[in-house]
């Protein structure tokens, strides 16, 4: 049994521009990773760490000791953050 390819049917077109497509679409998703992702991902980071930051100022002002460390270790848990506390209260 002989295969034969007829490259002016429209089954072998349909399937070329179809190949070619998903090449192409592959192609830019790998550009698009190389060239932005890190920069996504830090800006990302940096702006959740600053929100954080600010939840926890606020958290501070407005909560007693064992409820702020309580939270602070929620947050770590929550955001995949490692949280280092440093309190100049000497017991």
């Amino acid at each position: 049994m002989k295969l034969k390819l007829d490259s002016k049917s429209i089954k072998f077109k349909t399937w070329l521009y179809f190949i070619i497509f998903a090449v192409a679409i592959m192609c830019l998703l790998w550009v698009l990773q190389v060239l932005f992702l890190n920069t996504f991902y830090g800006t990302m980071k940096t702006e959740q760490t600053r929100e954080v930051l600010e939840d926890i100022e606020d958290r501070y002002k407005s909560s007693d000791t064992d409820e702020f460390i309580n939270q602070l270790y929620a947050d770590s848990r929550a955001y995949d953050m490692y949280i280092y506390l440093v309190s100049s209260d000497r017991k």
